[in-house]
């Protein structure tokens, strides 16, 4: 039997619901032990989220996670004190296999949280290594409070995953916690790799300057790391700093590939080396990364996201279409990276019919752009697909209350032979350092500017050069 685990949201048994972060805290540091263990594949939290409030049994959860075991517990803090119980769940035969409990003083958690994934990793045969028990067993911080401090920075920060953008509040709040945390207790290097995300979240999301987000983050990275060199949480950060932010190719490709070393089933570290994988035009690793990060957490739509793309990019066009389509179906606002996408795909289909209605669909939902839709089949009719892309770019351009990314107007005019527009383009988007730049090296989109001279000189200031194939097909794979 495959030795696989869920750890299901903890149960908050204190008076007050305030300290639901407690509860979430603890169930996600044993979570995170037992990621270390390379015997087990352990589902991510975000997949075991949406059962928090459910009512569906353990076998119905552990089908529908495809996993044999689960991990449910409780916690109640009461005065000084801290009460632990947890049981794991043979769910295939739906029995109970071990229940503990544990009372102990609030400063002792980190021991219950250490002997409970080695009690797991035991039930389930897991042998675990020297290094991994010593990873397991050590203890971060002998401060309570600045525990308490991080957990709720750590609550707050992972409060967005899986919904989108992050809110600025919620980050700043997070940041705020960090920092009260590494006040009380400056060695603590959890605290400084939970900066580490934040800085780097509000960068990419354009809420602080991205290079002095960027900065912050790396310095925070390296703090936590120079405290602590096992964190894959902070290599992690590390590999996506060097991606997306200083260009740095191959200094990315080995934080990544430590993080996936130190805990190989954190899906974050291998969704994000398949990033820079796609990037570097390795369509096989990233496939296989991609593939293992929605093993580990197959509630991710952002993972979703990133599979469709590579679908799209090697031209397997009806897996990209199957794959937006569960986004959607994740995913109950109306996300326009899904919607765009199709909308691609329908017109690399020659399906003009399928693309405008998809278009139609946006559109008759974005009030900015509404009025245009009268104006969808006249358009077409006169200048057929040609036509749609000019328009979109003039009302793109337009738009000065949400200006359109330099990548995103460069991919427009390339479909329609634009080539010296794309290319002024990307290079306004280069000045901006506009975080998904680097996709053009493996985009199928950019596919009419891939031979001209602009192209291959902001490939060559990427750092890109050696990376860049000319001849790759990207025609579509037909079924």
């Amino acid at each position: 039997m495959e030795k696989s685990i869920a750890v299901l949201p903890f149960k908050n048994l204190s008076n007050d619901p305030n300290n639901q972060y407690i509860a979430d805290g603890i169930m996600e540091d044993i979570l995170n032990h037992l990621y270390k263990v390379r015997e087990l594949r352990v589902i991510s939290r975000t997949s075991v989220e949406q059962f928090r409030e459910n009512t569906k049994s353990v076998p119905e959860i552990s089908k529908t996670l495809g996993v044999n075991f689960i991990l449910e517990g409780s916690v109640l803090q009461y005065g000084g004190k801290i009460r632990v119980r947890v049981q794991l769940i043979d769910a295939i035969r739906d029995r109970y296999i071990l229940t503990e409990q544990y009372d102990r003083n609030f400063e002792d958690v980190f021991i219950i949280q250490s002997t409970v994934t080695k009690l797991v990793a035991d039930e389930l045969q897991a042998v675990l290594t020297a290094k991994e028990k010593e990873t397991i067993e050590k203890i971060p911080t002998q401060n309570k409070e600045a525990y308490k401090l991080y957990l709720m920075g750590r609550f707050l920060c992972n409060k967005r995953i899986g919904e989108g953008p992050w809110k600025l509040d919620e980050l700043l709040k997070s940041k705020e916690y960090f920092e009260k945390s590494l006040k009380i207790d400056p060695g603590y290097p959890l605290a400084y790799a939970g900066l580490a995300d934040t800085y780097y979240i509000m960068a990419w999301w354009g809420y602080i300057p991205r290079l002095e987000g960027y900065a912050l983050a790396k310095k925070s990275a390296l703090k936590a790391l120079e405290l602590d060199k096992n964190l894959a949480e902070a290599h992690t950060v590390l590999g996506r700093l060097y991606t997306f932010g200083e260009w740095e190719w191959e200094k990315a490709r080995e934080e990544f590939l430590l993080a996936i070393e130190l805990n190989p089933n954190y899906p974050f570290a291998h969704a994000n080396y398949s990033e820079l994988l796609d990037i570097l035009g390795e369509d096989e690793a990233a496939r296989s990364e991609i593939n293992l990060a929605l093993k580990l957490d197959p509630s991710m739509f952002y993972f979703y996201r990133l599979s469709a793309t590579y679908y799209f990019n090697v031209g397997k066009l009806n897996e990209s279409l199957e794959e937006f389509n569960k986004i959607e179906e994740f995913y109950t606002a109306p996300y326009p990276y899904a919607t765009w996408n199709k909308f691609y795909i329908y017109d690399r289909m020659n399906d003009d019919v399928h693309a405008l209605g998809i278009l139609k669909q946006w559109m008759s939902k974005d009030s900015s752009i509404i009025d245009y839709l009268a104006i969808v089949d006249s358009v077409h009719q006169m200048s057929g697909m040609n036509g749609i892309y000019s328009k979109m770019i003039e009302v793109l351009l337009q738009d000065t209350i949400r200006p359109p990314l330099g990548l995103q107007v460069a991919q427009l005019y390339a479909r329609i032979g634009k080539k010296d527009e794309a290319i002024t383009c990307l290079r306004k988007a280069m000045d901006k350092r506009e975080g998904r730049l680097p996709y053009i090296n493996n985009d199928p989109r950019c596919v009419n500017i891939r031979q001209e001279p602009g192209f291959l000189k902001i490939i060559d200031k990427l750092g890109l050069s050696r990376y860049f194939n000319p001849s790759k097909d990207f025609s579509p794979i037909a079924d």
